[in-house]
This record gives C-alpha cells, sequence and structure tokens, in this order.
C-alpha cells in the first residue's frame, strides 16, 4: 500500500470560492479515484490549509497528474504547498499499533498551526519525541498521527565552485528559474551566490562570510562536492541550525548526515555512478550494434533500465540518465561503503 498526501493554501478571502470550485470537480476526483481502485480517500480543512490523503497498492503517476489538472481547472484561489505529484512537504509520523481487531483502534488526528519563527523549534520538539521512541510502537491503544507544517520561506545562499564553471552557472540558473516559475517558491530568497573555487580552505572561509553576513539565512546549497563538505563541517562544527544541501559524496558527508540539530545535511543528491556506468555500458554496445546512430529523436533500449531517447543540448545529442540520486541518513552509509 502506498499512502498518497497532498495539500495547499487557500488564497485570503476566497473559501467560499475554494469550497463551489471543489464541488464542481467533485464528481470528476471520484471518478478518477474509482478508476485507480484508491481507497480512504479524505479532504479536510484546517483554517485556510486545505490537506488531503488517499490509498493505492503503489504509486499512480496517472492518477497524481488526473487530480492536478481538476484542481488546476478551479478557479485560482489557492497556492499547492505540495501538490499529488510531489513529494510531500508536510512530514508525519506515524506510530500506530497493529491490531487484530480494526474496532480495538482508537484514531486521534492532531495538527499543529505555528505561529511565524517558531518552525524550527517545533520540528527540534518533534524530532526529539521520535528518536526517544527509537521507532518502537507506542504500546497504547492510540494511533496517533501527527503534522508539521514548517512552510515554505526564508533566506538560502548557493556555495559554488568557481564564476566561470559552465555546469555550476547553468544549474544555478536553472534553479532561479525554477524558483520564479513555481509559486511555492515565492517567499524563499536568494541573498547572495558565494565562489569557493572548489578549494576546501576557501569554500570554508565563504561559509563562514555567509553566516556572518546574514543571521536569518536558512540554507546553504552548494552545488558541488568541495563546497558542500566544507560548508557542512563549518555549520555542524559550530553548531549552527543552518541547513546545508546540494551535490556530496556520501564517503564525504557520512558523519554530517542527519535531520537532528547535531548534524548539517539532512539530504543530499548526486549522480548515481553505478547507473551511470551501466547506461554508458548499454549505449555503447547499442552503437557498435548499430541499434541507433546518436541522431536527436533516436531511441534504443538499454538493457534492463528500459528506452531511452536521444535528446538534442544546446546543439549537441545527448542521453539523459535522469533525476539524480537521493542521499538520507538512512541510506548514506551503504553509498559509503560502497566506496563513492
Amino acid at each position: 500500500m502506498t499512502r498518497n498526501t497532498f495539500a495547499l493554501k487557500v488564497n485570503e478571502g476566497r473559501k467560499q470560492v475554494f469550497r463551489e470550485g471543489l464541488g464542481k470537480i467533485w464528481s470528476g476526483i471520484t471518478i478518477a479515484l474509482d478508476k485507480a481502485e484508491a481507497a480512504n480517500f479524505s479532504m479536510w480543512q484546517v483554517d485556510d490549509i486545505v490537506f488531503g490523503y488517499y490509498e493505492t497498492k503503489e504509486k499512480d503517476g496517472e492518477l497524481c497528474s488526473e487530480l492536478k489538472d481538476l484542481f488546476g481547472s478551479m478557479d485560482r484561489c489557492y497556492d499547492w504547498i505540495s501538490d499529488p505529484e510531489s513529494e510531500m512537504r508536510l512530514m508525519y509520523h506515524d506510530f500506530g499499533v497493529i491490531r487484530q481487531n480494526k474496532e480495538l483502534i482508537r484514531h486521534r488526528v492532531f495538527v499543529t498551526r505555528l505561529k511565524d519563527g517558531y518552525e524550527e523549534e517545533y520540528k527540534a520538539r518533534h524530532d526529539a519525541l521520535v528518536e526517544a521512541r527509537g521507532g518502537v510502537p507506542d504500546p497504547g491503544p492510540d494511533s496517533n498521527f501527527s503534522i508539521w507544517y514548517a512552510g515554505g520561506e526564508g533566506q538560502y545562499a548557493i556555495l559554488s565552485a568557481t564564476s566561470q564553471a559552465t555546469n555550476q552557472n547553468a544549474w544555478i540558473e536553472a534553479m532561479k528559474k525554477a524558483a520564479e516559475a513555481d509559486s511555492k517558491y515565492a517567499k524563499l530568497e536568494l541573498v547572495e551566490v558565494a565562489y569557493g573555487d572548489d578549494e576546501p580552505q576557501k569554500s570554508t572561509d565563504q561559509t563562514q562570510a555567509l553566516l556572518e553576513k546574514y543571521p536569518d539565512l536558512k540554507v546553504i546549497c552548494a552545488p558541488t562536492t568541495v563546497g558542500i563538505a566544507a560548508g557542512a563541517k563549518v555549520l555542524q562544527d559550530s553548531g549552527s541550525k543552518v541547513k546545508m544541501t546540494g551535490l556530496g559524496l556520501p564517503s564525504e558527508m557520512q558523519e554530517y548526515m542527519g535531520t537532528d540539530d547535531a548534524h548539517s545535511c539532512p539530504y543530499m543528491f548526486l549522480w548515481n555512478m553505478i547507473d551511470l556506468g551501466n547506461l554508458a555500458g548499454y549505449t555503447s554496445v547499442a552503437l557498435v550494434n548499430g541499434d541507433f546512430t546518436g541522431k536527436a529523436g533516436e531511441k534504443y533500449t538499454a538493457g534492463n533500465m528500459g528506452e531511452f531517447e536521444v535528446v538534442d543540448v544546446d546543439g549537441a545529442t545527448q542521453v539523459i540518465l535522469g533525476n539524480p540520486f537521493k542521499f538520507t541518513p538512512e541510506n548514506v552509509k551503504e553509498w559509503a561503503d560502497k566506496g563513492m
């Protein structure tokens, strides 16, 4: 079973418009859910925040798209916090007890709406509770389901390599465009792009300078393995509440990975070296065998990885593996042990 969630914020003074719009698309929602054999669909509203939940046998991308399209047909009276196709930005923890008789279970649901500026304090206390329980279900009869909404706002900075690095500049421009194009990033403020020249000491110095210049800074993003490692060490050693993310090597970042206040990096990304090598090998074999010539638009099968298409990027043909791989506190040791 896959638990699916979404949330949105109704614009000020538009609650009635939202309710009327929801009534118009409700039949379409139920038809889409029934077609996908989804279960336990529910929606509930707390002030101007609307939460949605449903269960499917597995992640259903088609259903996510249908629901997003249906909501998109409404009068634009809301902004997504997390749409059905996105990873849920709301964090939840289920400490329920599995029992033979479902009638024995009492469900208690609570939603916490935080005052401005209290997000980090609440999250720290919430994480401490999770850690104290050690993942062991509560022995009581209740199934406790908690929701934390910290909001997507605040200052962030980018710690890049050099100002002449073509790939770094392209990634940074893509980040800026993505932030401008999506309303959920509207309250994020990019305060500076700093350059550590891919040198550990200079990256360390630049991180320290960012902390001094921007006391309200929340996140530093480093699209460089040198920068993220140097920055993460500065933040963790100083006990800063600022978090680090970006592109990093598990072997260099393992000690900094964690979602609690003691660690500076909750997650990071990099290409999957194993898949990258496999794709390169399959692609080479396919070229030698004449399965394709390398022209844009051609498709070929890369072994058990499936079908890939040759695309044109800035006048050059490429084969794109896919999205970067996400490293978390749960999987970083496994990859570090592989020597990555």
